[in-house]
């Protein structure tokens, strides 16, 4: 998704994101990975 580069996620933030779900039942473990990734880069 676009919100998984951190620029992306950091405009999300900006704007008041203040929680981030992740849909497990779609993609793999390293999809999800790249995901948390970044929203904890934008987080910084």
């Amino acid at each position: 998704p676009k919100t998984e580069h951190p620029d992306n996620a950091g405009k999300l933030i900006d704007e008041g994101l203040n929680v981030a779900r992740l849909n497990f039942s779609h993609g793999d473990h390293a999809e999800h990975f790249r995901q948390m990734v970044g929203v904890r880069e934008a987080l910084k």
